[in-house]
């Protein structure tokens, strides 16, 4: 019960503060009253969701969807997360290859651009 007691005390003063670069933490006094709660809610969601190794993997594959730009995002919304994805960076440039094995296609892409659309056969593999 201690431990409970604890954690809801720091969660209650959690969003009333705001690390700065330098590590000082200070008390956000010209914050709007509704954002303050809102990010609480907001932590409280997240602390109460994530238990385990599986759903912080599933936590970071979200947050890297909502990352996605441009013709990746396209690609991504239509088939979802790919069975392969492979990343290479190249002279300053990177391209990545995702292949979706049960659908057939193989799409490549260099700065979040499509440059290349493969089809494959996927009873051959």
């Amino acid at each position: 019960m201690k431990l409970v007691a604890v954690l809801l005390t720091l969660l209650a003063i959690l969003p009333t503060f705001t690390i700065h670069a330098k590590g000082n933490p200070q008390a956000s006094q010209s914050q709007n009253p509704k954002m303050i709660s809102s990010e609480r809610d907001d932590s409280l969601a997240v602390l109460r969701s994530l238990h385990g190794k599986r759903e912080r993997r599933l936590f970071r594959l979200q947050q890297w969807a909502k990352r996605l730009k441009g013709d990746m995002k396209t690609i991504y919304e239509t088939y979802g997360f790919p069975s392969s994805r492979y990343r290479e960076e190249m002279m300053g440039r990177v391209t990545e290859k995702w292949t979706y094995l049960s659908d057939g296609f193989e799409f490549t892409f260099r700065e979040s651009k499509l440059i290349k659309t493969r089809r494959f056969n996927p009873s051959s593999l």
